[in-house]
């Protein structure tokens, strides 16, 4: 096995200087460089400050924020939906529609309902109105009552004396 020949001779110091950078080119190289990674960190914090840090991006999270769970304050058939999951909702902004049908005829009975109380009413005010006197006593030992006034506008609605 040979060894390979080792030069014995030291070249010159002026082909040292050449293998070399100068002092010169070396500073304005560093200069460029720390100029440019200068540049690009203050564009950098220039992009976070006015974009950056006021939108998250993430390839893989859960975002939390202000959700409400709604429920139905009367029970019905949803005929119409007017927002969509996770927009933003404005306080007393309809949500859905629902289904009238129910809710009217529970109206028409209600209304029915209502006549045929006055009629019941007004009869016992017809079978009423056949007294000629009435009898108020009231009691010695007692002042007059917000009841016994209120008896006597009833007889006075009466008309009986």
């Amino acid at each position: 096995m040979e060894i390979p020949d080792i030069p014995k001779e030291i070249p010159p110091t002026s082909q040292k200087k050449q293998l070399m950078f100068h002092p010169q080119k070396r500073n304005k190289v560093l200069f460029w460089v720390s100029l440019a990674l200068v540049l690009i960190g203050l564009a950098g914090f220039i992009y976070w400050f006015t974009y950056g840090r006021f939108h998250e991006f993430t390839d893989d999270a859960y975002v939390s924020g202000n959700t409400v769970m709604i429920t139905a304050q009367v029970p019905g058939i949803v005929t119409t939906i007017y927002v969509q999951d996770t927009d933003y909702v404005i306080k007393d902004t309809p949500l859905v529609q629902l289904d009238r049908t129910d809710h009217e005829i529970a109206l028409e009975k209600s209304k029915k309902e209502l006549a045929e109380t006055v009629r019941d009413v007004a009869k016992l005010f017809a079978d009423a109105t056949g007294f000629d006197i009435a009898l108020l006593i009231v009691a010695a030992d007692d002042s007059v009552m917000p009841q016994t006034r209120e008896h006597l506008e009833i007889l006075k609605f009466l008309k009986i004396k």
